[in-house]
């Protein structure tokens, strides 16, 4: 298993302050993001115009931020996953990135991905909101 993923879970499973980060909405989607990921930028806007569409209340986004791959980066963006619930389910991405996780009451309720319209991300939203 490479290093890297090994401090990123073991870091994220470390983590155990509570933070309101993500906590006013009731959904969130979690966006594993890197600089230099080229999917990361083919999502971001079409991620954006989708959530945009709900209520800030509804949904919002947070990024988990992978472009440095430091330990004290890495440190920052477990607390976030910690935050939301699930920095388990962190540890088991390898940090791969270029999606979206949608997170709902701490579980994972959809994934979203490059290459989705804003139509087909808004059906993913809407059966983890559970909107008819």
């Amino acid at each position: 298993m490479p290093l890297k993923t090994i401090i990123t879970g073991l870091v994220a499973l470390a983590i155990v302050t509570a933070s309101p980060l993500a906590r006013a909405a009731d959904a969130t989607a979690m966006v594993y993001w890197a600089e230099w990921c080229s999917a990361c930028k083919i999502l971001d806007p079409v991620l954006e115009e989708a959530v945009n569409t709900y209520d800030k209340a509804e949904m919002n986004i947070v990024r988990l931020d992978y472009t440095n791959m430091t330990y004290e980066s890495l440190l920052v963006e477990a607390e976030k996953a910690e935050a939301l619930g699930i920095a388990d389910k962190v540890a088991l991405n390898d940090v791969k990135t270029g999606y979206a996780v949608i997170v709902v009451d701490g579980e994972l309720k959809g994934r979203v991905s490059a290459g989705m319209s804003v139509d087909l991300m808004q059906q993913v939203f809407d059966a983890a909101l559970q909107i008819d």
